[in-house]
This record gives structure tokens, C-alpha cells and sequence, in this order.
């Protein structure tokens, strides 16, 4: 695992970024960007608060989801 002052050394272009911590932030970076989205549909009453609320659980489910069927994916390839 990198630490924050590593990850910093990084975007200046003094050190590398290994891949799964780019993977990580990417994910990390698309969901808080659908999370954004969702909430400002809701601000700007396109759906409603009850419609937003909902779409946020499903968005999480899902992002748990997928992660819990990756771990497993991966587990299961380190067996063979």
C-alpha cells in the first residue's frame, strides 16, 4: 500500500504509481463523480429526493458488488 506522501511524490513526477493504486483511484474517482451527479440531479429536482436516495444505495450496491466479484475472481485464480 502507498502512502499519501508517496502518492504526492508521484504527481510530481518524482516517483511511480503502481498500477493497483491507479486502479483504485480511478474507481474511487468514478464513483464519487456518479455519487456528484446523482446529487445534483436531486438539487436540481430533475428526480426526487426519494428517486435520488435510491439511486445512490443502487450505485453503492453495485460498486460493492462488483468489488466483492473481483476479490473472489482473483482468489479463485491464486487456487488453479
Amino acid at each position: 500500500m502507498q502512502t499519501a506522501y508517496q502518492l504526492a511524490k508521484a504527481v510530481k513526477g518524482e516517483a511511480t504509481i503502481s498500477p493497483v493504486a491507479k486502479l483504485a483511484a480511478l474507481i474511487a474517482l468514478s464513483f464519487t463523480g456518479l455519487v456528484a451527479l446523482v446529487i445534483g440531479l436531486a438539487v436540481y429536482r430533475v428526480v426526487t429526493p426519494q428517486l435520488a436516495l435510491l439511486m445512490l444505495i443502487a450505485l453503492a450496491g453495485l460498486y460493492i458488488g462488483f468489488g466483492i466479484l473481483f476479490l473472489v475472481h482473483r482468489l479463485v485464480d491464486r487456487l488453479e
